[in-house]
């Protein structure tokens, strides 16, 4: 684990004035030794008081040295919501008042909250304005030159996570000379240790070694016992990468790190280290001790995780960061439950390996409510500029100016997104207590007696697929990762070119479900979760069944299918039923040619040409207008043409329909899939953008939404967090279901969805999530069967539909 900056350090000169005299000098100095001792809640006493007594004399400079000092230990304390409060008030004091060392050590406690919780990019961001801060203090102020530092060691660790690694070594190299240059072997050796972390994230095995092993002579000359734990646990993990790993050696190292009483070692978070010693247990063959161990980790995750920051872009790269701590314990418990036919361990698997599954997800679900009508007028200001940068980038000039203030904007919306949650409560984790307790009978409660939950979990060199009923839990292992990712790959490379689906399909199908026994197999609801590649435009509607799968040649013939992104979803509160509306978009203006399009005037502002030519989308109006007939609501309401605009659609959704349904080109930045956009009509010469941020901010408590647009499904597949982009955002809005295309389907005659909603009209029972599972079901088989080019996969294939149901 990489090391954390520590920016409230305090150097051994800090104090400037005699303590006894200055009451607020005197309960920072007694704050800091308190925390050397590790006592971090009577630090926080003597930090607040100087924080109030600063406050009362209106001091900014002791006001802003308070903040970063509490900052610190809530941060050593894994209190990150109060820490970033406190760093940021910090930074804003020391950047009005020229503090240059104040405002790069506050910025430096922001760059490390963002790193532990894995928010990379922020985090860079955030320790380059410290490096820059800290470089423009004064030459001769010493603390500044010792923070510099750990903020270069810091920023040269994130540069490696982002595959910057020529930046990265400058960095590295700038902080090992710094710490040489003023004499300090302690924060050489950190500057040594963080350079063998972030090679070793390379599989750099040797170059890891001799940092490692330079970082441990420096700390072992100094006899440094509260830093060599650290030394300790990074070689101890080290030796579990090696070709043939010591694993004795590795627990001698690893124990002596935990049994340790080192400050620095207890403040990094406490799952990484035990998990470490669970991995090396299982190398050395004790699976049952590994298990315990992985146990604990995950114990100390579900702990360490209630402080984290709670924003969306956040919480998820948190997710992200604890994918393998979950995952590792659920499929060691799988196995052993396998071969023991243990129920109980069976049973505590799946519970652990739901509770990270799209937990960011379930967290801006809960704080979706809270925030109703509250969100600032600045917040959507920003998501304006966010609309306008994507759009230059994505159909503009795509400058690098362009490009950086795309990215520079969509931090900027993390960070609100961060500080509204805060204000509004603490985030999922801290609020629902006993998470796993019991959510399996809960789930098994929820499902309905023609219902089967099929939970995929892909692992290196085998996988488990776990199917639920309301009666029954089985648990399978299937094949590793590899196979099943080539024959996805495989199957739907022959769906999008219409080649032999058969052959490939029935691979895949076989390999997925052919361990299902028919009383499962022949349930006629299937709700799937995966992950990996499996979630990335993977046709399953076009799979072959299986012999277990009773008659029919197709799974489509006995069953619908819809994904879920989380099991524990299934637990979460029901919606009203939507008003019994109908919302399309379609056919907007994309081009200055548009006949349609409103004659610019002399004295209006000149409009900026987009350097992306749209087609005009001529036949979507016919389709949205026959959707809405079929729907069989007397409430119809298209919003196309010079109307298609957000300002408008915001509008059209109030109150909110059961049914959104969207004919509009679906763009995306290059190689970045999960922040597609529904392209609307020209604003300023370059059409408006719908951007998964904005498209959160809607409220459509229940509704579905239909995304008819080429590749509208199309996202990032990332661990535990699931499928990032135009489905996830409408479920964060709200909807209970999204349909979605995989692969561009062209469709001018609108027939494919003028079936469906005829479909979905005749349907009475059953909720608006498995209705529409089965009116797609019904409407793809029809077009399976029909003539011409509507019967290839190709075109009816591509369709899915993602609930929360």
């Amino acid at each position: 684990m990489l090391g954390l900056l520590h920016p409230g350090l305090p150097a051994a000169n800090q104090l400037q004035r005699d303590p006894v005299k200055d009451p607020i000098e005197a309960a920072l100095a007694e704050g800091r030794v308190l925390r050397k001792a590790g006592k971090f809640a009577e630090a926080l006493s003597q930090y607040n008081r100087a924080l109030s007594l600063a406050r009362e004399n209106k001091n900014s400079r002791q006001i802003a040295r308070s903040l970063i000092a509490l900052a610190s230990v809530e941060l050593l304390s894994f209190q990150y919501q109060s820490a970033l409060t406190a760093a940021r008030e910090a930074f804003q004091l020391a950047r009005d008042s020229g503090d240059y060392q104040l405002a790069g050590r506050a910025s430096g406690t922001v760059a490390s909250i963002y790193r532990q919780l894995g928010d990379f990019q922020t985090a860079e961001t955030e320790g380059a304005l410290a490096v820059e801060q800290l470089k423009r203090a004064p030459p001769k102020d010493s603390q500044a030159r010792e923070y510099l530092v750990n903020a270069l060691y810091l920023q040269a660790s994130l540069c490696y996570i982002q595959e910057k690694n020529t930046e990265g070594e400058t960095f590295f190299q700038q902080a090992i000379t710094l710490a040489q240059q003023i004499g300090d072997k302690s924060l050489e050796a950190s500057a040594w240790d963080n350079r063998g972390v972030a090679l070793l994230r390379d599989n750099e095995i040797p170059q890891a070694g001799d940092s490692f092993d330079k970082a441990f002579a420096l700390r072992a000359a100094l006899h440094d016992r509260d830093a060599l734990p650290i030394s300790q646990e990074h070689l101890a993990e080290l030796e579990l990468k090696r070709a043939q790993p010591n694993y004795a050696y590795a627990l001698n190292l690893i124990d002596q790190a935990l049994s340790t009483d080192s400050t620095s070692f207890k403040t990094d978070a406490q799952y990484y280290p035990i998990h470490i010693r669970g991995q090396i247990l299982l190398g050395s063959g004790r699976k049952l001790q590994a298990l315990a161990e992985f146990r604990r980790a995950v114990n100390a995750a579900d702990i360490w995780r209630q402080g984290a920051l709670p924003g969306d872009t956040t919480n998820t790269q948190t997710v992200v960061l604890l994918h393998e701590v979950y995952r590792d314990f659920a499929h060691l418990a799988a196995q052993i439950s396998l071969e023991n036919d243990n129920g109980r361990l069976r049973d505590e698997a799946f519970q652990v390996l739901a509770v990270n599954r799209a937990a960011s997800l379930r967290e801006q679900l809960r704080l979706a409510l809270a925030t109703d009508s509250k969100l600032p007028d600045s917040y959507f200001q920003k998501l304006a500029a966010l609309q306008a940068a994507q759009a230059r980038v994505t159909l503009g000039r795509n400058s690098k100016g362009d490009q950086a203030d795309l990215r520079r904007i969509r931090m900027e919306i993390s960070e609100f997104e961060n500080q509204i949650a805060i204000q509004i409560g603490k985030n999922y984790f801290s609020s629902e207590k006993n998470l796993r307790r019991n959510s399996l009978r809960d789930i098994q409660s929820s499902l309905g007696g023609s219902e089967l939950l099929l939970s995929l979990s892909l692992g290196d060199a085998k996988s488990f697929l776990w199917a639920i009923t309301g009666d029954q839990v089985n648990l399978f292992q299937i094949d590793g990762r590899g196979k099943l990712e080539s024959e996805a790959a495989q199957f739907t490379k022959a769906a999008r070119e219409s080649g032999d689906i058969k052959d490939t399909g029935q691979k895949l199908s076989q390999s997925l479900f052919g361990f299902l026994p028919a009383r499962l197999a022949r349930k006629s609801e299937w709700l799937m979760v995966a992950d990996g590649a499996l979630l990335n435009g993977v046709p399953f509607a076009a799979l072959p069944n299986t012999p277990a799968g009773g008659g029919g040649e197709w799974l489509l013939e006995k069953r619908s299918l819809r994904f879920s992104p989380s099991e524990l979803l299934l637990l979460a509160p029901k919606n009203k039923a939507p008003a019994a509306r109908f919302v399309g978009v379609a056919d907007p203006i994309y081009n200055q040619a548009d006949s349609r399009l409103r004659p610019t005037r002399d004295w209006e502002s000149p409009v900026e040409a987009s350097s992306v030519t749209l087609a005009r989308l001529a036949g979507s109006g016919q389709e949205v207008r026959a959707a809405a007939q079929q729907s069989g609501f007397a409430d119809r309401q298209i919003v196309e043409g010079s109307q298609a605009s957000a300002e408008a659609l915001r509008k059209a959704l109030s109150p909110p329909p059961e049914l959104l349904h969207f004919a509009v080109h679906v763009v995306s930045p290059p190689d970045r899939s999960q922040e597609a956009a529904l392209a609307l009509s020209l604003i300023n010469g370059v059409p408006e953008l719908l951007t998964p941020e904005a498209i959160a901010t809607f409220r459509l408590p229940g509704s579905l939404v239909v995304l008819s647009g080429c590749s509208s499904g199309q996202g990032k597949a990332v661990p535990s967090a699931g499928l990032l982009g135009l489905s996830r955002a409408w479920l964060l809005a709200g909807a209970s279901a999204v349909i979605a295309s995989a692969w561009p389907t062209p469709d001018s005659s609108g027939r494919f969805f003028s079936s469906f909603y005829s479909h979905l009209h005749a349907l009475k029972s059953g909720s608006l999530s498995q209705r529409a599972a089965l009116a797609l079901a019904q409407t793809q088989l029809e077009m399976q069967h029909s003539n011409g080019f509507t019967s290839s996969p190709s075109y009816w294939a591509a369709y899915s539909i993602v609930s929360k149901e």
